[in-house]
């Protein structure tokens, strides 16, 4: 009886494995992307793209429940808090983007060293940052949630997620330059298990406190903090240089030993991040007039454009995977000296982005009201979200 199952899950894997065969012939045919560079890429970026869903999973697992339990109006008081939330997370991933640029090359040099006194400037980089906005956050919740157009129950919920939420972004910047750190060492799979964990974590925690003990909004916020908090605890065992049961410790460890400033790299890691924090913030400032237009209209419509975002933030994750791969294998050729290469990656794996960017967003057209039905029931909702 038992190897039934052994003999089906066989035929499973030699299926997926003919499949993936085809589709790879497919792409190098079309000149999407080489063959072998193809194998590089993914083995890059399907575990970065499963962190991304884990690490986008927590609003959107947030969302869902508390649309279930709640209704429109905490919806969109949430909406109002993730604007902000968002925002900080953005900076934090422009800063993790010139982390692993410099990681990746000094690592792919040959000096591992160097490339962990990049980590310790990250990490000082982002203390600085951090502090002020949870501070900000905390204090000035309320009219930070009025000021997006949030009022009467959207802006009291949206303030109470805010207020809980907003210390944990400490932990996320972290969990973000630890994640990059791993992708710059050529290790994708260490960060996509700790995320995918918490993310599991997060769903759990989130029924309980919200379904379970009826906290509603403060308990999703309670999940998402402690689950983040989780996260960045067994980030930092690794990221120390301790393994996990024999594998997944940093070859680019951060401790305690040799000087913690160095004012050369520092300026380097600004040098390279400060661009990638001012796009990403300009994406993050976008979404704040929108929110106020919706607002206008009343918390149906702020709960439908906030299922639309993060269904999008979800395909996201697809950027998240591609990023990381692109920026790994270009930096790793421009630190041996292979610039034309490194231009191939680079252009092979753009290419590859924007097929798997169109396919997707097909599927989320024709299956648009089924998605929208997973956050809201209401017929109004479900109408207005679909749209």
């Amino acid at each position: 009886m038992r190897s039934r199952p052994r003999r089906w899950a066989a035929r499973l894997h030699v299926a997926l494995v003919a499949l993936g065969a085809a589709v790879a012939e497919v792409l190098d045919r079309a000149g999407v992307i080489d063959r072998e560079r193809l194998d590089e890429t993914l083995e890059l970026a399907w575990p970065r793209i499963v962190t991304g869903f884990a690490i986008m999973s927590k609003n959107t697992v947030d969302l869902a429940i508390i649309g279930i339990a709640l209704g429109a109006n905490a919806v969109a008081g949430l909406a109002f808090a993730f604007a902000y939330w968002q925002l900080a997370k953005f900076l934090s991933i422009g800063l993790a983007g010139g982390t692993v640029s410099l990681v990746s090359q000094n690592y792919g040099g040959d000096r591992p060293d160097r490339a962990a006194r990049v980590v310790k400037q990250s990490l000082l980089v982002s203390v600085l940052l951090v502090i002020p906005i949870v501070v900000g956050f905390v204090w000035f919740a309320e009219p930070l949630i009025a000021l997006v157009g949030g009022e009467g129950d959207a802006l009291r919920f949206g303030v109470v997620y805010l207020v809980v939420t907003a210390p944990a972004l400490a932990f996320e910047f972290f969990n973000m330059i630890a994640s990059r750190t791993y992708a710059g060492v050529g290790d994708t799979f260490t960060p996509m298990v700790v995320r995918a964990g918490g993310a599991l974590l997060n769903v759990v925690l989130t029924a309980v406190f919200v379904l379970g003990a009826g906290l509603g909004v403060l308990g999703a916020g309670i999940g998402t903090a402690v689950s983040i908090a989780a996260v960045a605890v067994v980030l930092a065992w690794g990221m120390t240089g301790r393994s996990y049961f024999g594998r997944g410790a940093s070859p680019v460890p951060v401790g305690r030993d040799g000087p913690w400033f160095d004012a050369d790299l520092a300026r380097d890691l600004l040098r390279v991040s400060t661009p990638l924090m001012a796009r990403r913030v300009a994406e993050g400032v976008v979404v704040f007039p929108l929110l106020w237009v919706a607002a206008s209209f009343g918390s149906v419509t702020v709960a439908a454009l906030e299922v639309g975002r993060r269904v999008r933030a979800l395909l996201g994750s697809f950027s998240w995977g591609f990023s990381i791969a692109a920026s790994t294998l270009v930096g790793k050729r421009l630190g041996a000296g292979e610039e034309s290469l490194a231009t191939a990656y680079g252009r092979d794996v753009i290419r590859l982005s924007a097929v798997v960017y169109v396919l997707a967003s097909v599927a989320v057209v024709i299956a648009a009201e089924p998605i929208a039905r997973v956050f809201v029931d209401d017929p109004t909702a479900v109408a207005a979200t679909t749209a």
